[in-house]
């Protein structure tokens, strides 16, 4: 059998080094996008902030006890 096992942290510490914003923005064309971009008050909170690398220095583990579940098996073979 295998199991999926959870355990929550108290506190994590370490640092971001690097990200980007991704998403969807609706335009009528390239042109008003660019315009959009020059905008200062462009809303850069619209789109998903993805954190693309970080370091942890280190970590506690919580009182809680652990949790799991069961991770059903497929007899499916791929090709």
């Amino acid at each position: 059998m295998k199991f999926k096992v959870y355990k929550d942290l108290d506190y994590v510490i370490g640092h971001l080094r690097y990200g980007h914003f991704e998403g969807i923005v609706e335009a009528k064309d390239e042109e008003e996008l660019k315009k959009m971009f020059e905008d200062e008050d462009f809303l850069w909170d619209s789109l998903n902030l993805v954190i693309d690398d970080y370091r942890i220095d280190g970590y506690e583990l919580s009182s809680k006890p652990y949790e799991y579940e069961v991770v059903k098996e497929s007899n499916e073979e791929y090709l």
